[in-house]
């Protein structure tokens, strides 16, 4: 089945002035858990590092990524920070970067915002993509880098954004982690994290169809050497009365072969 192309995820990392957010760490974690994951090779993961603001257009158009991950430092007063060509860091400009978002890439269904006090500006961007992720509060770096872990390998297991969000806050719980709340889904009116998937359909398997009833259809036909065989459709104890009958007929080296059934709808 041709699956087409996959899914960019395009992690923008900033770095932090004092070196205290290991974004390597996180990057190798997320691709780690994605590579255990059932529809691992529907997701392409690319890495940009200390990132500038004017870097950010240029990533976006040449990636054309439809998940777009944040990750460094942020603060209460300014939100995510960037990092400075002089290697500061100084706060992002929330407009301009939705105005940028909107013109450069309308194929983008998804920013998760990995900083503290993220989530205003997951809420701007959410009216531009559709849903974004960000954080209420303070959050420590070890459990903001298992979040995302456990976030990507559920997109990664075909969960929708919603339900991906949920499964990875409850792994948060299950590791005695304080306040997983603080991370939120935040999405544009309209739009149902629930119903939003990152692994496209044509990636995600369908559901097992239901086995063929037993049905009576039977064929009788002769093979080259004239030995009669009995094609008896259905599963095997649909036939036991047809078979019985055939026997004591004394029809010499009787064969029986089993095949599917076949409705008006071809082979099931």
């Amino acid at each position: 089945m041709n699956t087409g192309p996959p899914v960019t995820v395009l992690m923008l990392q900033a770095g932090a002035a004092r070196g205290r957010l290991d974004l390597a760490e996180e990057h190798r974690q997320v691709v780690q858990a994605v590579s255990r994951a059932l529809y691992r090779d529907a997701l392409n993961i690319q890495v940009a590092q200390a990132v500038r603001a004017h870097d950010v257009s240029y990533l976006l158009q040449h990636h054309r990524p439809q998940v777009v991950h944040f990750s460094g430092e942020g603060t209460a007063d300014s939100g995510i920070l960037l990092r400075c060509d002089d290697g500061g860091l100084a706060p992002i400009e929330t407009a301009g970067l939705r105005r940028l978002v909107e013109n450069t890439c309308p194929q983008l269904q998804l920013v998760v915002l990995n900083s503290c006090w993220s989530n205003d500006l997951a809420r701007e961007l959410a009216a531009a993509c559709g849903c974004a992720v960000g954080m209420t509060s303070e959050l420590p770096d070890t459990t903001a880098i298992a979040f995302a872990t456990d976030f990507y390998q559920a997109l990664a297991f075909g969960q929708s954004v919603g339900r991906a969000m949920r499964t990875a806050r409850a792994a948060l719980e299950l590791q005695g982690v304080y306040q997983p709340e603080v991370v939120q889904v935040v999405a544009r009116d309209g739009v149902d994290p629930d119903h939003e998937f990152v692994i496209p359909a044509r990636w995600r398997q369908p559901p097992d169809r239901e086995p063929a009833k037993p049905n009576a259809t039977t064929t009788i036909t002769r093979d080259r050497k004239q030995r009669f065989i009995a094609l008896v459709a259905g599963a095997d104890d649909s036939a036991d009365g047809f078979v019985s009958k055939l026997y004591a007929a004394n029809i010499e080296e009787l064969q029986v072969r089993w095949i599917p059934a076949i409705d008006e709808e071809g082979p099931q």
